[in-house]
Formats: C-alpha cells, structure tokens, sequence
C-alpha cells in the first residue's frame, strides 16, 4: 500500500485528504514505512522526524474532520532540503562545518509550509552547502514582495493557445546534448505544437556567456559567506565544496561588479527575446542522469547544463521528467517563464505530464 501512496501526486493526495477518503496519519505512516525500508541505501534523508510528523499528522486529521480544512497542503507529508531552518533541528548543509547547528527559528519557507497545515517528515540530503540557498524571504534584501497567485486555477486547462519559445541552440551548438536528450526535447516540442501551441525558436546570448557570468558572481558571493571558515577549518569541507569555494578566494573586486553589470545586460537581452512569449522551453541536463557516486560524471555533468542562465536572469525554471534513456537512465527538460511568472509553467508540466505518462513509470524494485 506504501508503494501506491509515495507515488500520489500533490493534486490527488489532497482531494483524497480533504474528502476524508486518505487518513493523513495513514499517509505518513506509509511513507515513514517506506523511507526505513529503503532509505539506509539511497540515504536521502539527513534527519528524519517520525515522532514530529505523526503528532502533526493526527492534528491536521482532527482539523480536517472538524471541518476545518487550511487547503490543499493540509495534511500533505513533505520534507525540506537541509538547507532551510527548522526550529529545534540542525540545520548542517551537509557539512561538518554546521555539525549540531540548531535553528532557532524556521525560515520564512518552513513557516508557510507549517501554516498551510503540512506534516514535515525530516530534513534531506544535499551536496555541501548546496554552494547557493533559498531567497522565497523578508530578512533577505535581494528578495522581492509579490502577490501569490492561485497556481491552481489553470490546472485543466491545456495548452492551446500559448507561445512557447524553443532554445535549442543551448543544447544543439553551444554545447551538443546527449542525442537521446535532444531527441527527448525535440519530441516534446513536437507533442506541444500538435496540441495547439504556437512553438518557435528563439536565440539568447551563448549559453557559455551565462555560464561565465553566473559563475563569477557565485564564486564571489560564496566565498565571502565562506571565508572565515575556509581559513579556519578547511579540512571540515569536503573536497568539491572546498574546490568549488576557494575559487572565489582570487577574484578581484572589479571583476565581480563586470560581471553584475554583464548580468544586467543578459538579463535585459532575453527580456527582449521573452517578450511575446509565455514561456520557453530547453534543456536542463545535457546527458541522461549519472550515477551519484560516479565522481567523474559528476564533475562533468556540473558543467554540462542550462540552469545558470534563469539563475543569472532570475527567472523561474521547471525541470520536468522527458521520458528514459535506453539504458533506462531518467531524461527531461526545463520550463522557463517571465519573472513571477510560475503558474504558466506549472499549467504546462500538468499537460506535459499527463500526455506523456513519464510520472507513472517507477523504478523496478521500489513499488511494495
């Protein structure tokens, strides 16, 4: 039973809560039951919080069955990268550096996902430091104050209609995607022009210029969060974290504020690309999914993808499933939206999703 329910999508689980068909404390149950049966091998969990998740659970089941139902989070098991506060939890970033660091107070994240009445089950795995963080913040100055909209109320309502932009040259000439991936990209864009979709192709700046950009302004920031611990206990980071953090240790001042200005002007240039378009659509990875303890396929794969430019620009991305590889090996593609602009992407995934059916393929071995 576990299995079925770890494969529910948000949408499903929360009409079957909300209509008391799905008991949450049966939900989470299920899922804790899955996560000790396989967990001790993928090790995706840094901290898990049963005893936490099972009070929230039967809270939000008495809630629900007094008729008082906060929506469709109410109820939902979710957990949170360990990155992001939770009071009373560490909160490491997967290092030794942050080892036994309790929260205080839960990030601005972590309070919404409390309100909206959802059931933590416990802090995830991530590369070190994640080199990066959330920004979704008030104590945050570089974050902004915008109206949520309701990502809901698309949902059914296809894609005929919208404009979506093809970046293919980030995958096909800036750098050459996997041919599988690009098959995978080009049938999508085939799928979505047969159900009404105006597609076209778009050309922004070489994806090398985000990737220089981005790059630099990384290294620079990280290294200045960094610095003191680097100098004080480098031998607590592991060996990529350290890399990766210590290459913002040369950097001069000028050639991070080049770079903030070289940002602005992407930024501005696909602006100009985006502006009759709902969205666009390209690679996210260049190459089917590696192993996680192939060291040299994942130093290579870090370099090879399409995310730095929606970084640099600081629009949102969906990387959504695009089907497998021969060799099984999991393929997708990414969504790009207009800033705020998540609820275009989000209508598109669903139709994506639904038409294609690569959600319901489960890997052998973990359906109970």
């Amino acid at each position: 039973m576990s299995g079925d329910l770890a494969y529910l999508g948000l949408a499903e689980a929360a009409e079957l809560i909300r209509t008391k068909k799905l008991s949450p404390v049966e939900y989470v149950t299920a899922l804790l039951a899955r996560v000790e049966r396989y967990d001790a091998k993928y090790n995706a969990f840094i901290a898990l919080t049963p005893e936490r998740a099972l009070t929230a659970a039967r809270a939000a089941e008495t809630e629900i069955g007094a008729g008082r139902w906060r929506g469709p989070f109410h109820g939902m098991p979710y957990a949170l990268k360990d990155i992001i506060d939770v009071k009373g939890l560490a909160t490491t970033a997967h290092s030794k550096i942050l080892k036994g660091d309790i929260a205080r107070r839960h990030a601005v994240v972590t309070e919404r996902l409390e309100a909206a009445g959802g059931v933590l089950l416990g802090k995830l795995s991530t590369h070190e430091f994640a080199i990066g963080g959330p920004s979704f913040d008030p104590g945050d100055p570089g974050s902004a104050d915008e109206p949520v909209p309701d990502y809901g109320a698309t949902r059914g309502q296809g894609v005929r209609g919208l404009r979506i932009g093809v970046i293919r040259h980030f995958y096909t000439s800036d750098v050459a995607g996997h041919p599988e991936q690009v098959e995978a990209l080009d049938a999508a864009v085939k799928l979505l022009a047969g159900a009404g979709v105006e597609t076209r192709e778009i050309t922004l700046p070489a994806l090398q210029d985000f990737s220089a950009c981005g790059q630099i302004i990384l290294a620079a920031e990280a290294y200045a969060v960094h610095e003191q611990w680097l100098k004080e206990r480098p031998h607590d980071y592991g060996a990529r974290a350290r890399e990766r953090l210590l290459a913002g240790a040369t950097l001069r001042a000028v050639d991070y504020l080049q770079a903030v200005r070289w940002r602005l002007q992407l930024r501005d240039r696909v602006a100009s690309a985006f502006a009759n378009l709902d969205a666009a659509i390209t690679a996210s990875s260049m190459d089917p999914a590696c192993r996680v303890d192939d060291d040299e396929a994942l130093a290579a794969n870090y370099w090879r993808q399409a995310r730095m430019p929606f970084n640099v620009t600081g629009q949102p991305g969906l990387v959504i499933p695009a089907g497998f590889s021969k060799s099984g090996l999991p393929l997708s593609l990414q969504l790009v939206g207009h800033p705020f602009g998540e609820a275009a992407l989000y209508r598109i995934a669903q139709f994506y999703e639904e038409a294609t059916g690569w959600t319901k393929r489960h890997p052998p071995g973990l359906s109970d």
